[in-house]
């Protein structure tokens, strides 16, 4: 293929691309008015319905201020859109506090990106986004992207940022969603909730959870019966979870990845449930936990499984006054497997730093 053919080619793509979703419903157009008081929840409504006509329809919210005042659904349909203008487009939620702002009801191959979501005190939000399959939809809860999402409790307003899965859908399916550059703030209770016992392969991709002193867990698998699936963190960071930056339930099946991130005054970095037999893959690399709010017991790491527990490359704690310990309980009658390898640990040398059972593997490790 010589480099007339390759340009050609390439630009027959990007048309292709671009006429994928070359109409775009404009919820000022379905009557949105974008200013902060008007009541934009129909007109949004409207928008979306008018845009799952057909696969792959698209929503557009330009720049302002949406108010919303009950829960925007999403229902079974397959490739949807819906895009802001970034930090410019806002949903201001006005509505109960037992709702979610913005449901996927059944929602495959959709994509929601470019916005942010906001609560204030006076009218709190129970959850940002949620995703649920629905009992006797056609379609499961699959494959949705969350791209340049910001949710921000403000004054401590949202009690969960993004929840996938729990009532009132079905447990199954929800796997294989992308956060991309997504970030969760000032939440008074969970940033990202796994809530069904089988989804996996969630990536979270440069994301963050930042619970400025109010937020209790920043990614959790545990809600539903300590069961829960299995993601993969790659980048980004958190800090300031009152409880542990990650409260893992039993994974069912695959493991759990958290790689190349940086998480700090936070209580925990990661707890589990258990103890329990069950085997629960973990592998922790090439991350930075500061330990500067470490909790009273100095336990960063609380893992109750026989693993394999993995921690490689990574700098965990930076205050020699800390007395910080990891804890490895696995529970069942399995030995278990703990390799912990390269890793630089800085705490106080009073105690030792596994509290409980130590790693099969232990080298090269720098402790001081």
């Amino acid at each position: 293929m010589n480099a007339i053919i390759r340009t050609a080619f390439a630009a027959l793509i990007v048309l292709m691309g671009a006429n994928a979703h070359a109409e775009c419903v404009n919820v000022r157009t379905a009557g949105a008015a974008g200013n902060g008081t008007t009541d934009d929840t129909a007109a949004i409504q409207k928008a979306i319905k008018t845009a799952s006509v057909q696969r792959g329809g698209s929503v557009c919210l330009p720049a302002g201020d949406y108010l919303v005042t009950s829960t925007i659904v999403v229902d079974d349909v397959s490739g949807i859109r819906l895009v802001g203008e970034g930090g410019a487009t806002r949903l201001v939620w006005g509505g109960n506090d037992q709702s979610p702002l913005l449901l996927l009801s059944s929602v495959q191959d959709g994509e929601v990106r470019d916005f942010q979501i906001v609560a204030v005190v006076a009218k709190p939000l129970a959850v940002g986004i949620q995703a649920i399959t629905r009992a006797g939809a056609k379609l499961t809860s699959k494959h949705n992207s969350f791209v340049n999402v910001r949710i921000d409790g403000i004054t401590r307003a949202v009690a969960k940022g993004f929840q996938i899965g729990g009532a009132p859908g079905v447990d199954a399916n929800n796997d294989y969603h992308l956060f991309q550059n997504c970030i969760v703030a000032n939440y008074s209770n969970i940033a990202y909730s796994l809530e069904n016992t089988q989804v996996y392969g969630v990536v979270f991709l440069n994301s963050l959870f930042l619970g400025n002193a109010s937020g209790q867990i920043g990614v959790a698998t545990d809600q539903n019966l300590y069961k829960g699936g299995t993601f993969t963190w790659i980048g980004g960071g958190g800090s300031n979870n009152q409880v542990a930056d990650f409260s893992l339930g039993d994974p069912n099946s695959g493991g759990i990845s958290i790689t190349n991130a940086v998480f700090e005054k936070s209580a925990r970095f990661i707890r589990t449930g258990g103890p329990s037999g069950a085997s629960f893959l973990l592998e922790v690399n090439g991350v930075r936990w500061s330990g500067d709010a470490l909790a009273d017991d100095g336990v960063a790491i609380d893992f109750r499984f026989p693993g394999p527990l993995v921690i490689r490359n990574s700098r965990i704690g930076e205050y020699a006054n800390k007395t910080l310990k990891i804890s490895w309980r696995p529970g069942g009658t399995a030995s278990g497997v703990f390799i912990f390898e390269g890793n630089t640990v800085k705490r106080s040398a009073s105690s030792p730093l596994f509290s409980d059972q130590q790693p099969t593997r232990f080298n090269d490790n720098l402790i001081n």
